[in-house]
Protein backbone atom coordinates (compact mmCIF):
# COMPACT_ATOMS: atom_id res chain seq x y z
CA UNK A 1 0.00 0.00 0.00
CA UNK A 2 3.06 2.33 0.47
CA UNK A 3 4.89 1.44 -2.38
CA UNK A 4 1.49 2.49 -4.39
CA UNK A 5 1.33 5.62 -2.94
CA UNK A 6 5.21 6.40 -3.82
CA UNK A 7 4.06 5.62 -7.06
CA UNK A 8 1.78 8.07 -7.16
CA UNK A 9 3.59 11.06 -6.09
CA UNK A 10 6.44 10.29 -8.25
CA UNK A 11 4.46 10.08 -11.56
CA UNK A 12 3.15 13.64 -9.74
CA UNK A 13 6.51 15.06 -9.25
CA UNK A 14 7.07 13.94 -12.98
CA UNK A 15 3.76 15.72 -14.61
CA UNK A 16 4.62 18.87 -13.13
CA UNK A 17 8.36 19.13 -13.64
CA UNK A 18 7.20 18.94 -17.54
CA UNK A 19 5.50 21.92 -17.22
CA UNK A 20 7.58 24.18 -15.99
CA UNK A 21 10.03 26.24 -17.94
CA UNK A 22 14.06 26.26 -17.36
CA UNK A 23 13.78 28.19 -14.47
CA UNK A 24 10.92 26.31 -12.67
CA UNK A 25 7.66 28.65 -13.40
CA UNK A 26 4.51 27.37 -14.58
CA UNK A 27 3.34 28.89 -18.52
CA UNK A 28 0.03 29.61 -18.79
CA UNK A 29 -2.02 30.32 -21.69
CA UNK A 30 -3.30 33.52 -22.50
CA UNK A 31 -6.21 32.25 -24.53
CA UNK A 32 -6.87 30.04 -21.64
CA UNK A 33 -6.34 32.92 -19.05
CA UNK A 34 -8.47 35.42 -20.34
CA UNK A 35 -11.56 32.54 -20.80
CA UNK A 36 -11.06 31.98 -16.67
CA UNK A 37 -11.38 35.79 -16.70
CA UNK A 38 -14.18 36.09 -18.47
CA UNK A 39 -15.74 32.73 -16.96
CA UNK A 40 -14.90 33.96 -12.96
CA UNK A 41 -16.75 37.76 -13.98
CA UNK A 42 -19.88 36.41 -15.51
CA UNK A 43 -20.10 33.83 -12.29
CA UNK A 44 -19.83 36.99 -10.45
CA UNK A 45 -22.26 39.18 -12.83
CA UNK A 46 -24.79 35.88 -12.07
CA UNK A 47 -24.42 35.58 -8.41
CA UNK A 48 -25.13 39.52 -8.19
CA UNK A 49 -27.94 39.91 -10.34
CA UNK A 50 -29.42 36.59 -8.50
CA UNK A 51 -28.71 38.70 -5.42
CA UNK A 52 -30.05 41.59 -7.00
CA UNK A 53 -33.00 39.22 -7.53
CA UNK A 54 -33.16 38.38 -3.93
CA UNK A 55 -33.22 41.24 -2.46
CA UNK A 56 -36.05 43.05 -4.94
CA UNK A 57 -38.14 40.05 -3.67
CA UNK A 58 -37.46 40.70 -0.34
CA UNK A 59 -37.97 44.28 -0.41
CA UNK A 60 -41.67 43.22 -2.23
CA UNK A 61 -42.41 41.25 0.33
CA UNK A 62 -41.82 43.69 3.53
CA UNK A 63 -43.45 46.50 1.18
CA UNK A 64 -46.41 43.68 0.86
CA UNK A 65 -46.02 42.50 4.55
CA UNK A 66 -46.06 46.85 5.61
CA UNK A 67 -48.94 47.34 3.12
CA UNK A 68 -51.18 44.70 4.90
CA UNK A 69 -49.85 46.08 8.68
CA UNK A 70 -51.33 49.08 7.74
CA UNK A 71 -54.52 48.49 6.46
CA UNK A 72 -55.11 46.07 9.60
CA UNK A 73 -53.87 48.95 11.97
CA UNK A 74 -56.40 51.18 9.65
CA UNK A 75 -59.03 49.07 9.70
CA UNK A 76 -58.70 48.26 13.60
CA UNK A 77 -58.70 52.38 14.02
CA UNK A 78 -62.09 52.66 12.08
CA UNK A 79 -63.45 49.95 14.26
CA UNK A 80 -62.35 51.55 17.59
CA UNK A 81 -63.44 54.76 16.28
CA UNK A 82 -66.87 53.37 15.45
CA UNK A 83 -67.10 52.13 18.68
CA UNK A 84 -66.11 55.38 20.67
CA UNK A 85 -68.59 56.64 18.27
CA UNK A 86 -71.20 54.08 19.03
CA UNK A 87 -70.51 54.89 23.04
CA UNK A 88 -70.79 58.10 22.79
CA UNK A 89 -73.75 58.00 20.82
CA UNK A 90 -75.08 55.56 23.63
CA UNK A 91 -73.67 58.35 26.58
CA UNK A 92 -75.68 60.71 24.74
CA UNK A 93 -78.52 59.20 24.56
CA UNK A 94 -78.83 57.84 28.41
CA UNK A 95 -77.46 62.12 28.98
CA UNK A 96 -80.34 62.90 26.87
CA UNK A 97 -82.82 60.55 28.24
CA UNK A 98 -81.98 61.41 31.90
CA UNK A 99 -82.20 65.23 30.97
CA UNK A 100 -85.61 64.55 29.72
CA UNK A 101 -86.66 62.77 32.70
CA UNK A 102 -85.21 64.97 35.28
CA UNK A 103 -86.96 68.03 33.37
CA UNK A 104 -90.06 66.37 33.71
CA UNK A 105 -89.49 65.34 37.38
CA UNK A 106 -88.22 68.55 38.76
CA UNK A 107 -90.97 70.65 36.32
CA UNK A 108 -87.78 72.78 34.95
CA UNK A 109 -89.36 75.83 33.27
CA UNK A 110 -86.64 78.74 33.20
CA UNK A 111 -88.79 81.13 32.43
CA UNK A 112 -91.36 80.57 35.37
CA UNK A 113 -91.10 84.34 37.62
CA UNK A 114 -88.69 84.50 40.38
CA UNK A 115 -89.43 86.33 43.50
CA UNK A 116 -87.08 89.48 44.14
CA UNK A 117 -87.67 90.76 48.07
CA UNK A 118 -87.17 93.52 48.98
CA UNK A 119 -86.08 94.39 52.72
CA UNK A 120 -84.79 97.47 54.48
CA UNK A 121 -83.90 97.04 58.13
CA UNK A 122 -83.79 94.54 60.90
CA UNK A 123 -85.25 95.89 63.78
CA UNK A 124 -86.99 94.46 67.69
CA UNK A 125 -90.20 95.09 66.17
CA UNK A 126 -91.19 94.29 62.35
CA UNK A 127 -93.09 97.40 60.88
CA UNK A 128 -93.16 99.10 58.44
CA UNK A 129 -90.65 97.55 55.74
CA UNK A 130 -89.07 96.63 58.65
CA UNK A 131 -88.26 92.92 59.67
CA UNK A 132 -86.49 91.30 62.52
CA UNK A 133 -83.32 89.01 63.03
CA UNK A 134 -85.36 86.16 63.91
CA UNK A 135 -88.12 86.59 61.03
CA UNK A 136 -85.36 86.96 58.51
CA UNK A 137 -83.70 83.75 59.53
CA UNK A 138 -87.88 82.37 59.28
CA UNK A 139 -88.02 83.71 55.88
CA UNK A 140 -84.79 81.98 54.68
CA UNK A 141 -85.45 78.65 56.44
CA UNK A 142 -88.27 78.71 54.81
CA UNK A 143 -87.33 79.43 51.24
CA UNK A 144 -84.51 77.28 51.46
CA UNK A 145 -87.20 74.50 52.89
CA UNK A 146 -88.86 75.19 49.68
CA UNK A 147 -86.13 75.01 46.92
CA UNK A 148 -85.18 78.31 46.44
CA UNK A 149 -81.61 79.60 46.62
CA UNK A 150 -80.13 83.09 46.16
CA UNK A 151 -78.57 84.37 43.95
CA UNK A 152 -76.67 87.80 42.79
CA UNK A 153 -78.63 90.64 41.12
CA UNK A 154 -75.63 90.13 38.50
CA UNK A 155 -76.68 87.03 37.74
CA UNK A 156 -80.37 87.19 37.48
CA UNK A 157 -79.81 89.93 35.32
CA UNK A 158 -77.43 88.56 33.09
CA UNK A 159 -78.63 85.01 33.10
CA UNK A 160 -75.60 83.49 34.59
CA UNK A 161 -77.90 81.76 37.37
CA UNK A 162 -75.63 78.66 38.76
CA UNK A 163 -77.77 76.42 40.88
CA UNK A 164 -79.15 73.33 41.63
CA UNK A 165 -81.43 70.94 38.89
CA UNK A 166 -84.72 71.72 40.22
CA UNK A 167 -84.01 74.79 42.61
CA UNK A 168 -85.44 78.36 42.15
CA UNK A 169 -83.38 81.55 42.18
CA UNK A 170 -84.60 84.19 44.83
CA UNK A 171 -82.90 87.34 45.08
CA UNK A 172 -82.70 89.57 48.18
CA UNK A 173 -82.19 93.24 48.40
CA UNK A 174 -81.85 95.74 51.41
CA UNK A 175 -82.82 99.17 50.81
CA UNK A 176 -81.38 102.37 52.21
CA UNK A 177 -78.41 101.17 53.83
CA UNK A 178 -79.48 100.42 57.95
CA UNK A 179 -76.66 99.71 60.19
CA UNK A 180 -78.74 96.60 60.68
CA UNK A 181 -77.09 95.12 57.44
CA UNK A 182 -73.78 94.90 59.43
CA UNK A 183 -72.14 95.80 62.04
CA UNK A 184 -69.84 94.65 64.44
CA UNK A 185 -69.56 92.50 68.15
CA UNK A 186 -67.54 93.44 70.92
CA UNK A 187 -64.69 91.18 69.74
CA UNK A 188 -64.80 92.95 66.32
CA UNK A 189 -66.61 90.11 63.92
CA UNK A 190 -69.37 90.21 62.37
CA UNK A 191 -72.68 90.34 64.52
CA UNK A 192 -74.84 87.52 64.14
CA UNK A 193 -77.97 89.68 64.69
CA UNK A 194 -76.88 91.74 61.42
CA UNK A 195 -77.77 90.47 58.11
CA UNK A 196 -74.61 89.70 56.22
CA UNK A 197 -74.45 87.66 59.81
CA UNK A 198 -77.59 85.80 59.11
CA UNK A 199 -76.57 85.07 56.09
CA UNK A 200 -73.06 83.58 56.88
CA UNK A 201 -74.85 81.77 59.36
CA UNK A 202 -77.30 79.90 56.81
CA UNK A 203 -74.34 79.74 54.12
CA UNK A 204 -72.46 77.66 57.33
CA UNK A 205 -75.74 75.71 58.14
CA UNK A 206 -76.03 74.65 53.82
CA UNK A 207 -73.36 73.67 51.63
CA UNK A 208 -75.67 74.79 49.05
CA UNK A 209 -76.47 78.31 50.56
CA UNK A 210 -74.29 80.96 48.96
CA UNK A 211 -74.81 84.13 51.05
CA UNK A 212 -75.85 86.15 47.89
CA UNK A 213 -77.83 89.78 48.20
CA UNK A 214 -78.08 93.38 46.98
CA UNK A 215 -77.02 96.42 49.19
CA UNK A 216 -78.50 99.65 48.00
CA UNK A 217 -77.30 102.60 49.11
CA UNK A 218 -77.68 106.15 49.50
CA UNK A 219 -75.91 109.49 50.94
CA UNK A 220 -72.47 109.42 52.74
CA UNK A 221 -73.45 107.47 55.74
CA UNK A 222 -74.53 103.89 54.95
CA UNK A 223 -74.84 101.51 57.62
CA UNK A 224 -74.88 104.27 60.39
CA UNK A 225 -71.22 104.26 61.52
CA UNK A 226 -69.15 106.46 59.85
CA UNK A 227 -65.88 105.58 60.49
CA UNK A 228 -66.64 102.00 59.56
CA UNK A 229 -68.15 103.04 56.11
CA UNK A 230 -65.19 101.66 54.01
CA UNK A 231 -64.59 98.28 56.37
CA UNK A 232 -68.10 97.61 56.13
CA UNK A 233 -68.36 97.64 52.55
CA UNK A 234 -65.01 95.90 52.51
CA UNK A 235 -66.95 93.11 54.18
CA UNK A 236 -69.89 93.14 52.21
CA UNK A 237 -67.84 92.98 49.11
CA UNK A 238 -65.34 90.53 49.86
CA UNK A 239 -68.67 88.40 51.34
CA UNK A 240 -70.03 88.21 47.27
CA UNK A 241 -72.58 90.73 48.35
CA UNK A 242 -73.31 93.44 45.90
CA UNK A 243 -73.67 97.62 46.67
CA UNK A 244 -76.46 99.32 44.17
CA UNK A 245 -76.89 103.25 43.79
CA UNK A 246 -80.24 104.71 45.69
CA UNK A 247 -78.94 108.05 45.06
CA UNK A 248 -77.43 110.80 46.96
CA UNK A 249 -80.40 111.96 48.81
CA UNK A 250 -82.84 108.99 48.13
CA UNK A 251 -84.52 111.23 45.39
CA UNK A 252 -87.49 111.24 43.75
CA UNK A 253 -86.20 110.88 39.89
CA UNK A 254 -89.56 111.48 38.84
CA UNK A 255 -89.30 115.13 39.88
CA UNK A 256 -85.69 115.73 38.28
CA UNK A 257 -84.39 116.93 34.94
CA UNK A 258 -81.41 115.06 32.94
CA UNK A 259 -79.16 116.91 34.61
CA UNK A 260 -80.36 116.33 38.50
CA UNK A 261 -80.65 113.03 37.67
CA UNK A 262 -77.10 112.43 36.89
CA UNK A 263 -76.07 114.40 39.95
CA UNK A 264 -78.29 112.34 41.95
CA UNK A 265 -76.53 108.78 40.90
CA UNK A 266 -73.85 110.19 39.88
CA UNK A 267 -72.70 112.23 43.55
CA UNK A 268 -73.61 108.42 44.98
CA UNK A 269 -71.94 106.58 42.48
CA UNK A 270 -68.61 108.94 43.04
CA UNK A 271 -68.88 108.02 46.96
CA UNK A 272 -69.25 104.42 46.77
CA UNK A 273 -65.93 104.71 44.60
CA UNK A 274 -64.31 106.36 46.81
CA UNK A 275 -64.25 103.86 49.04
CA UNK A 276 -64.33 100.63 46.75
CA UNK A 277 -62.01 102.85 43.63
CA UNK A 278 -61.66 99.12 42.43
CA UNK A 279 -65.67 97.71 42.30
CA UNK A 280 -67.92 98.38 39.47
CA UNK A 281 -71.66 99.09 40.40
CA UNK A 282 -73.73 97.72 37.90
CA UNK A 283 -77.27 98.36 39.21
CA UNK A 284 -79.50 100.86 40.56
CA UNK A 285 -82.57 101.11 43.19
CA UNK A 286 -85.53 103.37 42.32
CA UNK A 287 -86.90 105.56 45.50
CA UNK A 288 -89.95 104.91 46.71
CA UNK A 289 -90.44 102.90 43.05
CA UNK A 290 -90.59 106.72 41.17
CA UNK A 291 -89.33 107.07 38.15
CA UNK A 292 -89.93 109.31 35.09
CA UNK A 293 -92.01 108.27 32.19
CA UNK A 294 -90.56 110.09 29.17
CA UNK A 295 -86.99 109.83 27.87
CA UNK A 296 -85.34 111.21 31.09
CA UNK A 297 -85.44 107.36 32.05
CA UNK A 298 -81.95 106.92 29.84
CA UNK A 299 -80.41 109.25 32.50
CA UNK A 300 -81.32 107.22 35.23
CA UNK A 301 -78.88 104.08 33.48
CA UNK A 302 -76.68 105.92 31.75
CA UNK A 303 -74.92 109.32 32.31
CA UNK A 304 -72.28 111.06 33.61
CA UNK A 305 -71.54 113.90 36.58
CA UNK A 306 -68.46 116.07 36.99
CA UNK A 307 -65.44 113.62 36.26
CA UNK A 308 -68.12 110.34 37.30
CA UNK A 309 -69.61 108.06 34.14
CA UNK A 310 -71.99 105.25 35.20
CA UNK A 311 -73.67 102.34 33.20
CA UNK A 312 -76.33 100.48 34.49
CA UNK A 313 -77.52 97.20 34.37
CA UNK A 314 -80.78 97.33 36.19
CA UNK A 315 -83.95 98.98 38.08
CA UNK A 316 -85.33 97.92 40.98
CA UNK A 317 -89.41 98.89 41.57
CA UNK A 318 -91.38 98.74 44.50
CA UNK A 319 -93.74 96.20 43.75
CA UNK A 320 -95.89 93.33 45.21
CA UNK A 321 -95.50 90.75 42.63
CA UNK A 322 -92.39 88.12 41.51
CA UNK A 323 -90.74 89.41 38.07
CA UNK A 324 -89.47 87.52 34.88
CA UNK A 325 -86.58 86.38 34.53
CA UNK A 326 -84.37 86.95 31.23
CA UNK A 327 -85.50 84.86 28.41
CA UNK A 328 -89.29 85.81 29.45
CA UNK A 329 -91.05 87.73 26.92
CA UNK A 330 -91.74 90.45 29.70
CA UNK A 331 -88.05 90.50 30.65
CA UNK A 332 -86.69 94.34 31.58
CA UNK A 333 -83.99 94.78 33.19
CA UNK A 334 -84.64 97.65 33.87
CA UNK A 335 -88.09 97.36 36.05
CA UNK A 336 -87.85 94.58 38.09
CA UNK A 337 -90.67 93.92 40.05
CA UNK A 338 -90.31 93.23 44.01
CA UNK A 339 -91.89 91.64 46.82
CA UNK A 340 -91.72 92.83 50.17
CA UNK A 341 -91.46 90.50 53.38
CA UNK A 342 -94.15 89.38 54.83
CA UNK A 343 -97.11 87.89 56.14
CA UNK A 344 -99.67 89.86 54.33
CA UNK A 345 -101.46 89.45 51.08
CA UNK A 346 -99.09 90.16 48.23
CA UNK A 347 -95.62 89.75 50.25
CA UNK A 348 -93.35 87.16 50.80
CA UNK A 349 -95.11 84.66 52.37
CA UNK A 350 -98.68 85.64 50.66
CA UNK A 351 -96.62 84.45 47.05
CA UNK A 352 -94.21 81.58 48.47
CA UNK A 353 -98.01 80.10 49.18
CA UNK A 354 -99.03 80.87 45.49
CA UNK A 355 -96.33 79.62 43.73
CA UNK A 356 -96.05 76.53 46.01
CA UNK A 357 -99.81 75.83 44.82
CA UNK A 358 -99.06 76.40 41.49
CA UNK A 359 -95.43 74.93 40.59
CA UNK A 360 -96.32 75.16 36.71
CA UNK A 361 -95.85 79.12 37.06
CA UNK A 362 -92.80 79.52 38.81
CA UNK A 363 -88.87 79.04 37.66
CA UNK A 364 -87.14 75.49 38.12
CA UNK A 365 -83.54 75.29 37.01
CA UNK A 366 -82.10 72.61 35.04
CA UNK A 367 -78.80 73.02 36.69
CA UNK A 368 -76.90 73.96 33.84
CA UNK A 369 -76.28 77.77 33.56
CA UNK A 370 -75.31 77.76 30.30
CA UNK A 371 -78.50 76.75 28.90
CA UNK A 372 -82.45 77.78 28.61
CA UNK A 373 -84.65 74.90 29.50
CA UNK A 374 -88.80 75.50 29.01
CA UNK A 375 -91.69 73.39 28.88
CA UNK A 376 -92.47 73.30 25.16
CA UNK A 377 -96.61 74.80 26.01
CA UNK A 378 -94.47 78.08 27.29
CA UNK A 379 -93.08 78.86 23.94
CA UNK A 380 -95.18 81.54 23.15
CA UNK A 381 -93.65 83.18 26.14
CA UNK A 382 -89.98 83.04 25.15
CA UNK A 383 -88.02 85.51 23.79
CA UNK A 384 -88.23 84.90 20.06
CA UNK A 385 -84.73 85.60 19.71
CA UNK A 386 -83.95 82.84 22.00
CA UNK A 387 -85.82 80.35 19.66
CA UNK A 388 -82.91 78.33 18.41
CA UNK A 389 -80.53 77.88 21.39
CA UNK A 390 -83.36 77.48 24.01
CA UNK A 391 -84.08 74.09 24.82
CA UNK A 392 -88.22 72.82 24.74
CA UNK A 393 -89.31 69.63 26.11
CA UNK A 394 -92.74 68.36 26.43
CA UNK A 395 -93.81 67.74 29.89
CA UNK A 396 -96.10 64.31 29.13
CA UNK A 397 -94.79 61.50 27.12
CA UNK A 398 -95.95 60.75 23.99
Amino acid sequence: MKGKKLSILLLSSLLLMSCQGKEGVIEVDPVQSQEARLEEEARLAEEARLEAERLEAERIRLDQEEKLRAEEERKEQERLAKEREEEQARLEAERQAQMLSDYRTYGVNEIGQVIVIMYHNLADKPGDYASTPDLLRADLTRLYESGYRPVSMSDFINNTIDIPLGTTPVVLTFDDGYKSDIYYDEEGNIHPDSVAGIMLEMAGKYDDFDPRAIFYIYGKNPFREQDLITKKLQDLVEIGFEIGNHTIDHNELNTLSHEGIQEALGREHAFILSHLPDYKVSHMCFPKGLKPSDDRIESIFKGTYEDVTYDYLSGVNVGWNPTRPYGHINFNARSINRVTCGDDDFELNYWLDYLDAHPEKRYYSDGDPSTIVIPADFKEYLDPSLLDEAILYDKEED
